[in-house]
């Protein structure tokens, strides 16, 4: 019985230990990556900002690129229109009030709204028939 109290324990402490030296291992590997990007942040902050949105650009890019090619070149483009059309619609809606010309803000964001409509469901197949 002592035995296997004594096992149990043991059991315990091994597995406590696991952890603590797991946890050391994290923090350390962490402190590794980060103290060498923290310094680069703070010494030279617009070349950090240049890296970094370079490194999400090509990510992105990358990732949206493979995508596309599974997705196939009519998907592709008639994604490309929907996020084309909602991004300058808002960007234009924006600039627009920021000019002090909020009432024309009104139309771009219905024509936005329109085409929008028009690129997402007037252009599919309708029962097996030609593109509208």
């Amino acid at each position: 019985m002592i035995k296997k109290i004594a096992q149990g324990y043991g059991n315990l402490i091994g597995t406590a230990l696991k952890i603590i030296v797991l946890l050391a291992l994290c923090s350390a590997l962490g402190a590794l990556f980060v103290i060498p990007l923290w310094k680069f942040a703070t010494t030279a902050p617009k070349a950090y900002t240049a890296v970094i949105l370079t490194i999400i650009a090509l990510a992105a890019c990358f990732i949206a690129v493979q995508k596309a090619r599974s997705a196939g070149l009519k998907k592709t483009i008639r994604f490309l229109l929907k996020l084309v059309t909602i991004i300058g619609g808002f960007s234009v809606c924006i600039l627009l009030v920021l000019l002090g010309k909020a009432i024309f803000a009104i139309p771009v964001l219905v024509l936005m709204i329109i085409l929008y409509g028009i690129i997402s469901f007037g252009t599919k197949k309708l029962n097996g028939n030609s593109e509208r």
